[in-house]
C-alpha cells in the first residue's frame, strides 16, 4: 500500500512529464511553422552551437545520438532547402566540413526566440521563489536519478 508521499511522488512526476510534453509540442509546432522538421531543427542547433568549429557527419550522429544514416538523409534534406554547405576538410577529403547558411543562422535564432516565449508563457504567473524552489526540487531528483542503479 502506498504512503501519501508515494502519492505525492507520483503525482509530481506526473505533471513534470505532462508539462515536458506541452512544452515540446508547443515548441515543435512553432518550428514547424518555419518550415523545418524536428530533426533537421536537432542538427541546426547543433551546428550553431559548434560555431565555426568544423563538424564531420559522424561527430553529429555521435553527439545527438542517432544514426549516421538517419543523418545523412536529413543534412541531404538541409542541403538541398539551402540551409546547409557540405565541403571536404583539407586534412580528409573523404569527410565534409558542415556549415551553416545565413539563411539557417536565421532560422536559429528565431528558434531561440520561440523557446524563449514557450519557456515565459509556461512560467507566466510564478514567482522567482517559486521557481527556486522548482529548480532545487529537480536538481534534487536529477541527483537521486543519477545517483541510483535503475
Amino acid at each position: 500500500m502506498q504512503n501519501k508521499t508515494d502519492n505525492k511522488s507520483v503525482a509530481a512526476v506526473k505533471y513534470m512529464m505532462l508539462a515536458d510534453r506541452l512544452h515540446r509540442s508547443a515548441v515543435e509546432s512553432a518550428i514547424n511553422e518555419l518550415g523545418i522538421h524536428r530533426s533537421q531543427h536537432m542538427i541546426l542547433m547543433y551546428l550553431s552551437c559548434r560555431g565555426d568549429k568544423a563538424v564531420s557527419q559522424t561527430d553529429i550522429a555521435k553527439a545527438l545520438e542517432i544514426s549516421p544514416a538517419a543523418v545523412a538523409v536529413t543534412l541531404k534534406k538541409l542541403e538541398k532547402s539551402g540551409l546547409i554547405t557540405r565541403s571536404p576538410r583539407e586534412n580528409d577529403a573523404r569527410t565534409n566540413t558542415i556549415e551553416l547558411t545565413g539563411e539557417a543562422k536565421k532560422l536559429v535564432a528565431r528558434s531561440g526566440e520561440i523557446f524563449g516565449e514557450v519557456d515565459t508563457a509556461m512560467c507566466a504567473g510564478i514567482s522567482e521563489e517559486e521557481l527556486d524552489s522548482l529548480i532545487g526540487c529537480m536538481k534534487k531528483m536529477i541527483g537521486n536519478l543519477r545517483g541510483k542503479k535503475i
